[in-house]
């Protein structure tokens, strides 16, 4: 039970729970830490003309700047520790995905969604928050082949999330597949914050790429992404 004199006037002390949950250790997603996104397997963002889109992070101020693109938000924001009302991610639909490659290679125990407090939030910015989603992590196909013995997991080729006519190096994915390490359901209104467990097997396999995609939303046109983190084991 928490105190109610530690939220703040009328405020809903299980919403704020999230705020002070335990930490599941560092968010090896985080920019500001050697987080970055992969552009090569992102879908294209919402209102952005994704066939001139540069493949690399250094040249995306440029491309908004040169573009008029700049109220436009760009990927990078999920890996952004700030979460503000409108700083989303936005893909078209209700389905996408964007790629993370982490900091470092670890065993992922912990994937967070983090979203603003649902109460300031307009309809149309809770209709826009992802509600199924999917992580999956890149391992090594040889290793996930000596797993596969003992349990079932979902996986999918390494080339999976790859986009049309953007240049790819195929280094990346050799030799390598995809597995689903968990499943979210996400709903805004249970907190600022959703910490989903990775799948007991999953935890075993090292991954430094995670893709989280997005299979539906609350019925908006588009889809709305905040801060991403992942959380594990450094190896």
């Amino acid at each position: 039970m928490i105190p109610r004199h530690d939220c703040v006037f009328n405020c809903n002390a299980e919403f704020y729970h999230s705020l002070w949950s335990t930490s599941p250790g560092p968010d090896f997603a985080l920019g500001t830490a050697g987080g970055n996104v992969l552009i090569e397997m992102t879908s294209p963002t919402y209102g952005l003309a994704s066939s001139s889109y540069p493949s690399a992070a250094s040249g995306w101020a440029a491309y908004y700047q040169e573009g008029g693109y700049e109220d436009v938000v760009p990927p990078l924001v999920v890996i952004d520790d700030q979460v503000r009302i409108g700083q989303c991610w936005s893909l078209e639909g209700e389905q996408g995905h964007i790629a993370i490659r982490l900091a470092a290679p670890i065993n992922v125990t912990h994937v967070a969604f983090h979203y603003p407090n649902y109460e300031e939030l307009r309809a149309q910015e809770s209709r826009a928050a992802p509600q199924n989603v999917a992580i999956w992590a890149l391992v090594e196909e040889e290793i996930l082949e000596e797993q596969q013995k003992t349990t079932q997991l979902i996986t999918r080729p390494g080339d999976y999330f790859m986009q049309p006519k953007r240049r790819f190096d195929r280094k990346l994915v050799r030799a390598k597949k995809f597995v689903q390490i968990t499943s979210i359901f996400f709903n805004p209104q249970k907190g600022t914050r959703q910490l989903s467990e990775t799948e007991a097997d999953a935890r075993k396999l090292t991954t430094a790429l995670v893709v989280t995609e997005v299979i539906s939303n609350w019925g908006a046109p588009r889809t709305c992404l905040y801060r991403i983190a992942v959380h594990g084991k450094e190896m």
